[in-house]
């Protein structure tokens, strides 16, 4: 736009972009102006002898301030700033209404971090119109140093808003001008200090239990009996395991094959330790995932004890055997059969001790109940109102109270619009026992809570087929990619675990509260940060 036109109208006073328009103005002759230029060259470039130069020329334009701010200027690059401060102080008495004299004196308070003295000299609009109400022409160098001036000062004081409002005109003047880019970078900077100092006191009132064991659990190296021999080819297959094999496993009678997925996963705990020692393989160590999902398909109520087990392990087993998938994937496992055992997902989300995020898996499973079964809304919305209760009454429990749970809790909650829990929620922030890192600010919440254009978000079903077609890509792609960083990890004395699919690189520095890189439009915490 600046590039097209000689001038803009702006907020009732014209902007211009050669001085020669206000020379008239300020009895500037276009042979003063030649002089103007060629001793600001001077000063600029340090020639010898500016000094002398400049000092003859205020002798012989006593009139022109001008001179007089060219030597403040001349002190301030040669870093005798004591005295460019006495020039500018002589410039604001001699010349009142020169301009460039109320911003350098401006700048010398706010180096001596004298705030106050900027409203004084600015005027407390900080406007440049309301500064001089009969000028109607101001040169863009003009406007650009005076909104960058009273940028720096309610930065200084703490009004971000002021600054970033003052910002938004030098953008719409010259985005591109040194002044423009040098305030935005001074806001950043602050918001940047502001933002760690926060998340810095965020950090100081997370709360995460200490893992403690609940039932102990033999270890061995036998393998289990099964009374479904077929039941052995889970420990033959990765996901790429042919789907015909699955149905014919689901085929067997129902509650032989639960009792023997039970032990399958049962394994997983006893055996910790023997398949520690081996090699990572898909084929032999995705038995724990090939029956949890099994169960699930099966809607397999009476094994969610045997699940909640799995649960109950400490991060490195959970990190052995589920990794990542623990946040995206457990949640429908515990959906598909503990949706009808609420008072038993209630019973663990309140032990002491447990994983976090394995406890989120379970919140989330709860809310999902809600949203597809809408009949049992009340049920759930029961439920949460129980657990916070309960978490506000033992809030000084570093056992059971997570911070962070509480705040993804919060956050699948948001789901279900749960209005009627606006006070205990509240009570949750007053208590400090929600992770803000998580869940943001309460402000912010409310908004959210109450929120018409609040986009909720309803998981996909489980099916069953769509997993293993999903996994099974992914196999086979790490599976290529992983060849020959495999032999060089080797080579190195690294071995790489496993292949399961992380988050990809573009979401993992993405904060929860951002919109998902994925282009869902929804917010991070909300699609992939889940």
């Amino acid at each position: 736009m600046l590039k097209k036109y000689d001038s803009l109208i702006l907020t009732g006073y014209k902007i211009v972009f050669s001085p020669v328009e206000l020379d008239n103005e300020s009895g500037i002759t276009p042979e003063i102006r030649k002089i103007l230029e060629i001793t600001l060259k001077k000063v600029l470039n340090k020639k010898k002898n500016v000094k002398d130069d400049i000092l003859k020329l205020i002798d012989q334009y006593p009139h022109l301030p001008q001179f007089k701010n060219y030597l403040s200027t001349y002190y301030s690059y040669n870093n005798e700033l004591e005295e460019a401060f006495k020039i500018n102080q002589q410039i604001v008495k001699d010349h009142p209404d020169y301009f460039f004299g109320k911003i350098n004196l401006a700048l010398e308070y706010l180096s001596k971090k004298k705030f106050e003295k900027i409203p004084e000299i600015l005027g407390e609009e900080m406007e440049i119109k309301s500064l001089y109400p009969d000028r109607e022409v101001f040169h863009i160098e003009e406007v650009l140093s005076f909104y960058e001036v009273a940028a720096e000062y309610f930065i200084e004081t703490g009004n971000i808003e002021a600054a970033e409002c003052r910002l938004k005109i030098m953008e719409d003047i010259d985005k591109d001008n040194d002044k423009t880019k040098h305030t935005a970078e001074k806001i950043n900077i602050y918001l940047m200090k502001k933002n760690y100092e926060k998340f810095k006191k965020m950090l100081e009132k997370e709360r995460h239990p200490k893992f403690i064991p609940k039932k102990k659990f033999r270890q061995t190296t036998e393998a289990p009996s099964f009374s479904n021999p077929e039941v052995n080819v889970l420990y033959e297959y990765g996901f790429q395991i042919d789907f015909k094999i699955l149905r014919k496993l689901l085929e067997l009678q129902r509650d032989s094959l639960i009792d023997d997925l039970k032990k399958v996963v049962t394994d997983s705990i006893v055996r910790y330790k023997y398949f520690k020692k081996l090699e990572w393989d898909n084929r032999s160590h995705s038995f724990l995932l090939h029956a949890l999902f099994l169960l699930c398909e099966l809607k397999a109520e009476e094994a969610l004890d045997t699940v909640l087990d799995v649960l109950r392990q400490d991060e490195k087993f959970l990190e052995y055997w589920i990794s990542d998938l623990l946040t995206e994937f457990m949640w429908m496992v515990i959906y598909g059969i503990g949706q009808n055992k609420l008072d038993v997902l209630r019973e663990y989300i309140l032990e002491e001790g447990n994983n976090t995020y394995a406890r989120t898996s379970v919140s989330e499973a709860v809310t999902q109940t809600g949203l597809n079964f809408p009949e049992r809304r009340n049920e759930v919305i029961k439920w949460y109102y129980t657990v916070l209760n309960i978490f506000i009454e033992q809030k000084d429990n570093d056992k059971l109270i997570d911070t962070t749970l509480t705040g993804l809790m919060l956050c699948d909650m948001l789901d279900l619009k749960p209005v009627e829990l606006e006070e205990t929620i509240i009570k949750i922030y007053d208590e400090e026992i929600a992770g803000l890192e998580v869940v943001g600010e309460l402000d912010s919440f409310l908004t959210d809570l109450h929120s018409k254009n609040y986009k909720v978000f309803r998981r996909h079903k489980f099916s069953l087929e769509e997993i293993y077609r999903d996994f099974s890509e992914w196999e086979r792609r790490f599976k290529k990619q992983s060849a020959n960083t495999n032999k060089n990890l080797y080579d190195s004395g690294e071995v790489e675990t496993k292949e399961y699919p992380s988050l990809p690189e573009e979401f993992r520095n993405t904060g929860r509260n951002e919109k998902c890189p994925c282009g869902s439009g929804l917010k991070f915490k909300k699609c992939h940060g889940k």
